[in-house]
Order: structure tokens, then sequence, then C-alpha cells
């Protein structure tokens, strides 16, 4: 009797789920067993439950990303040119917001035909003194450094909206030269200042 007692209780506890299955609830310890299964199982519900929510919670954020993504894109024509301007920013009126992308993307052209005097006439007096008078050469930093554009084919790939901060406006344009296939775009950034209600460049610096 006792062998089979314990073989009993130790099956109990070494098979909860045989013993929750074929054993009689009345036993105090069965009715434990079955109160941990069925927690057990209701927590495993819940859990598998969150998970889905939290997927689904996932791919709506992604969605509403890509959304916003889009929305803060948009494609322009700007002096005949159409860019995909990025919303970067609150930006400015959009009547100002367009006149200076169009002063930059007539900059940008005339640096590429070599038009030193067209580009001066966009410039406030103390950038036009930064902008060589031989061939193309203008200076894109304060350390100095010029870089020398061929006149060739010029591509916008993109532009940004114009922020302002302070007295100060700025935009970005990326561009390829196409001199050189496969070749990265690289970036301009312009700052402007508006002097007796004209907008004028006053500095404009490269990145990659």
């Amino acid at each position: 009797m006792f062998v089979i007692m314990f073989l009993f209780t130790g099956s109990i506890v070494a098979f909860p789920t045989f013993a929750s299955n074929y054993v009689p609830e009345g036993i105090p310890v069965i009715r434990q067993l079955k109160e941990i299964q069925n927690n057990y199982n209701e927590a495993k519900v819940e859990i598998e439950e969150i998970k889905r929510e939290n997927d689904y919670i996932k791919q709506q954020n992604e969605e509403m990303k890509l959304e916003n993504e889009e929305l803060k894109r948009t494609i322009k024509e700007i002096e005949g040119e159409n860019i995909t301007e990025y919303q970067t920013s609150e930006g400015i009126d959009p009547a100002d917001n367009q006149i200076i992308q169009g002063m930059v993307i007539r900059f940008v052209k005339a640096l590429y035909r070599g038009d030193i005097e067209t580009m001066k006439e966009m410039c406030n007096d103390e950038f036009k003194g930064k902008i060589a008078n031989e061939r193309t050469e203008i200076l894109f930093s304060n350390d100095g450094s010029y870089v020398y554009l061929n006149d060739t084919n010029v591509i916008f790939t993109q532009i940004t909206n114009v922020a302002k901060e302070g007295d100060v406006y700025y935009v970005f344009v990326r561009l390829n030269d196409g001199i050189y296939e496969d070749a990265a775009d690289y970036q301009l950034n312009f700052e402007l200042e508006k002097i007796n209600g004209e907008f004028l460049i006053s500095f404009v610096g490269k990145d990659a």
C-alpha cells in the first residue's frame, strides 16, 4: 500500500497534467494543480493577445511614419526644374519660400555657367567680396578652400523648405553635376538675409 501511494503521489508531482486530468478533483493538491493550470492557460492567452496588439500597434506606427514622410515630401517646379522638396521645418510664408528657392536655383545655374555677375546680383555686399572674379571659383567655407566648378549639366535632386532663425533664412539644395558617372550627390547650404525688402545670399557652404 505504501509503495502504491508513493507511486501515486510521485505521479502527481512529476506529471501534474496527467494528475489534473485523471485523478479525482476532490483531492486538495489536484484542485490546486487545476487552478494553477487554469491560471497559466489564462495568462498564456492574455500574453498572446498582448503580443498581437503590440504587433498591430507597431505596424500602425510604421504605416503612420511612412505617411508622415510622404506628407513631408513633394515634387515642385522651381525655375523650370522638377525638384523634390522636403519639409524640414515649419517654414516661412509660401510666397517668400518660393522666391528664395528660385533664387538659390538660379544661383547654382549661374555658378555652373560661370556667370559671376549674375551670382553677385543675388548676394549681399559682404558675400560679393568672397566670390572670385576669375573663372567659376567661389568661396564655400570660411577656411579659405575653393571649389572649382566647370560649365556642365547639373541635376537638382532635393531642396528643403526655407527655415528662418532670427534674421537669417536657411535652405539646403542637393545636386549632382553629372561630371562623373555614378558620382554621389553633394549639398549646398545657403544662408540669406532680407535687406530693404529684398532677399540676398550671405553665405554658401558645401557638404558631402
